[in-house]
Formats: structure tokens, sequence, C-alpha cells
């Protein structure tokens, strides 16, 4: 009794050619004849032309080619025959519940309309699960070949293009990848936010500018009565009014830097699997902020010593000589060290160097401290950064948001 088994283009593409499998003893059958869809057909002739893989063109190829060698005789091997049905399958599409556009459900259909002599020796060959399911929704008896005569198609360029790709694989995995993250309150964020209270900064800008108007202190109004005896001289006055305006100006000034400034701290992570070692990183700032290490932002925002009150004409008389000699202190000879961890600017870009990076332990950068030279520039901004080290050949790059929350 014969036995029809309709194949799907998987069959055909993955396991041993057709001809070369004894159909009949892998699927328990007496003689069997392979039915050939016209969908299967242009699905080979697809992927002939256009598939992305070589190797799958290829073997598409190959098919066609011995499927044409069988169009003028119908037998393949022992109990083996072959049959080609060319025509599209005509039916109610909805009725069935298929849908035209699925080669899936073409192949159904040519199934549904065949004239068979016993539903019963119609057989759907196919080792996709989906399909399967499908065809037993359907009621359609379905076989399956064994994963033995499954084939590995590729090329010889592709098993290589293959081994190429672990290689470069195992490569990465033996090199540090080195990524720059903020780090605040003792968590590692790819995302700065940094609070700057606005309302705080124009009032101070205020303030600044009212110390720096002269109508802060007016030490002739506070000494009438020295002045009137004469005491004081006219230029202690001078010189105290002035000094005492120019303290009070830079008192205001620190207070609204220190408001305008974002404390950056960052850390450099090694996401890799080796250590990195001689790790530079380059971190460019943006040319609207004032760029500070630690030891320049404290110069800036140290307040500066408060200024001689008027002295009286007993007390300028009676400044006693100092011994020149007696006040110099001994200096003792130390050997200077270079910390290499320090930052280094330079026109807005911030130089990291570290020994040292081992795997997934997070390296704390030093605090640099950027500075908005007016409220009207406060906004977010972004930060773009280089780390180079000895074990990647090419430098590696990114960027980290900074949001101003004001």
């Amino acid at each position: 009794m014969k036995s029809y088994l309709f194949l799907d283009t998987d069959i055909l593409i993955h396991y041993r050619t057709f001809d070369e499998i004894d159909w009949p003893a892998e699927l328990g059958l007496d003689k069997v004849v392979l039915v050939i869809t016209s969908t299967v057909l242009s699905e080979l002739d697809r992927h002939k032309n256009s598939h992305k893989r070589i190797s799958m063109r290829k073997r598409a190829g190959t098919i066609i080619k011995k499927l044409n060698s069988y169009t003028d005789t119908e037998d393949v091997r022992h109990n083996v025959s072959i049959l080609f049905l060319t025509g599209e399958p005509m039916i109610d599409w909805v009725e069935y519940g298929l849908d035209p556009t699925i080669n899936d459900d073409r192949i159904l259909a040519s199934l549904f309309v065949f004239d068979k002599p016993d539903v019963n020796n119609v057989y759907l060959v196919t080792s996709d699960l989906g399909f399967q399911l499908k065809a037993k929704s359907a009621a359609v008896n379905w076989k399956e070949l064994s994963e033995l005569l499954r084939m590995d198609i590729k090329t010889e360029e592709e098993v290589e293009l293959a081994r190429l790709r672990r290689e470069v694989g195992e490569l990465k995995s033996r090199i540090p990848k080195l990524v720059i993250k903020g780090y605040y309150g003792g968590e590692l964020t790819n995302v700065v936010t940094y609070p700057i209270d606005i309302k705080a900064v124009r009032k101070q800008k205020r303030l600044v500018e009212f110390a720096g108007s002269g109508d802060v202190f007016d030490m002739r109004k506070m000494a009438a009565f020295a002045r009137s005896v004469s005491l004081i001289p006219e230029e202690e006055y001078d010189r105290s009014e002035k000094e005492e305006k120019a303290y009070y100006e830079e008192i205001e000034r620190i207070e609204l830097t220190k408001l305008l400034s974002v404390p950056l701290s960052l850390a450099v992570v090694n996401e890799g699997n080796v250590r990195a070692t001689n790790v530079k990183m380059v971190v460019t700032i943006p040319t609207s902020l004032q760029v500070y290490i630690e030891k320049g932002y404290n110069d800036i925002t140290s307040p500066p010593e408060p200024p001689e009150k008027p002295r009286n004409r007993f007390e300028l008389c009676n400044v006693l000589p100092v011994d020149i000699l007696g006040t110099i202190p001994k200096i003792k000879l130390r050997r200077k060290t270079v910390d290499i961890t320090e930052p280094k600017i330079a026109e807005h870009k911030v130089t990291y160097t570290v020994p040292t990076v081992t795997h997934h332990e997070p390296y704390h950068l030093k605090t640099i401290y950027l500075v908005f030279e007016e409220p009207g520039d406060v906004k977010s901004f972004t930060i773009d950064y280089e780390v180079f080290c000895d074990e990647v050949p090419k430098k590696l790059v990114g960027s980290i948001p900074v949001t101003v929350d004001h």
C-alpha cells in the first residue's frame, strides 16, 4: 500500500537529501510517494536567490537541481517515488481556517484538496513543532524524521567565520571593560543628579552686588566720637573701610560660588574579567563650567582673613620692631612625593591616572568641582570620557549625563 508524504521545506533543506533517505524504513511504511507542492518549490527558489546565508543558498540550489532530475521519472529509489503538485490549492480559506499568505497553511490546503485514495495513507512530514500542532488540530496525520538524519549546513567560509567569532569572544572575555560612573551616597549610577537651589542662588547674587556697592559699612558713621577727638587718623578710616568692603564682598562671592557648585564624584568600574593596568582617563567638561580639583576649590571658597580695625595714633606709634632673624623658622628638607592619582586639569579636560583597576571593584576617583559662572547658566549637561589601559589596544569611550535639579 502506498503512503503519500507531503514534505515541508525544512525537511528538504536541513536533512539528508530526499534521494538518500530510506523513507519506508525510517517511517515504518511499505511504499511511499514524496509529494512536493508548489509552495515548497517557491520557498526553495526564494532561498536559492535571496537567503542571507551562502550555505542556505547553495543548499537550496542543490535540492532544486536534484528535484529537477526527477521531473521525467517517478522512481527515486526502491519503494520510493515522487509526485509534483504544480497547481495552487483552490479552497475556501475561511471555511478551513487557513491563511493563504502563510506557507504552512498553503501546504495544508494542498493536502486537503489532494485526490487521495485513503486519508489514512496521507501524512505531513515536518520537524516544525508549530506546524505539527497545526496539523494535529486539523486532524492531519504527521510524521517526523530522526534527528540523526539532520545535517549541519555550513560552508567552509561559515565554519571559519564561526571559529573566528569564537576566538574573538574568548579574547574579549580576557580583556578589561572599563566604564566611568557617578558615585554618590555609596551607590554607582549611570546618571548623576545634583540639586541647586536657584532661588537661593539669585538671593545670594543680590547680596554680592549689595556688598560691592559700599553701603554695608561706613566706619566714619560708627566712629564719629573717636574722630571728633582725633584719636584715629583719617587715612586709617579709609583703609579700614576699603578692607571691610572687600572682605564682605568676598564672603558673599564665596557663598555664591558654593551655591553654584556641582561636586562631581566618579568611579571607574572594570566590568571585564581581568584587571586593567596603567589606566588613564580623560573626562571632558563643558566649557560653560569652571573646573577645579579639591585644592583649587578650597582656595577659592576659603574665607579671607577679617580686616584689621582702625588703629589710633598710639597704636600706630607703638609698633615694636620685629626680630626678623628670630622669626625665621628652621627649614627641614623633605623629599617631594608625587600623587599620580591626583587629577590634572587642562583646557576643560580632567585627566586621571590609576595604576590598577581590578575586576568588578570600583575605583573611586578624587572629586572635582564644577562651578557655573552665573545663575542663568545653571542647566543639566553631559560629560564625555575616554579610557586607555595597557590591555586594550584602542580607547574606550562613553558619557555620563549630569542632571541639575533646580
